[in-house]
């Protein structure tokens, strides 16, 4: 083996230990990526008003009503309205109606031996809309259960 021989080898052992750091340093960032997608996605989705439900609600009013959603309601209905303490406002069995009026009357008057208070004195009327319209996004029910 001689000295051109040699130098060749060291040129191709570097060439390939840098290969490999790119190879590695590649596979790294998938990873972060494909980490940070995973707790990312969610998030954006988490709260996300379904406004396909043919409801004709207002899409601003939507995402006003979500920002006070999340800073009233959020602790005993959840993020998403799925309920922690409060019923779960994304399914299909509303125990006070499911039209806006008779949303915003629950919103505003509460639920007397629940723990549901009236927001009416709190909150004023644009805001009682905006949270019933973003309520109402959450889900379609199928029938009204509201109260006769």
């Amino acid at each position: 083996m001689n000295f051109q021989d040699n130098r060749n080898v060291k040129k191709f052992q570097a060439v390939e230990a840098e290969r490999k750091v790119r190879q590695r340093t590649r596979t790294i960032v998938y990873v972060v990526l494909a980490y940070l997608c995973g707790l990312v996605l969610p998030l954006c989705v988490v709260g996300m008003p379904r406004v396909s439900t043919g409801r004709g609600l207002d899409l601003s009013k939507v995402w006003e009503g979500r920002e006070i959603f999340l800073k009233q309601c959020a602790d005993c209905h959840g993020e998403d309205g799925s309920g922690v303490f409060g019923p779960d406002l994304t399914d299909q069995f509303w125990l006070h109606g499911y039209t806006k009026e008779e949303v915003q009357e629950t919103i505003t008057n509460g639920v007397p031996g629940t723990g549901m208070p009236p927001w009416g004195k709190t909150l004023n009327s644009q805001e009682i809309e905006s949270i019933s319209e973003f309520v109402l996004s959450l889900s379609e029910p199928s029938f009204s259960t509201s109260r006769a």
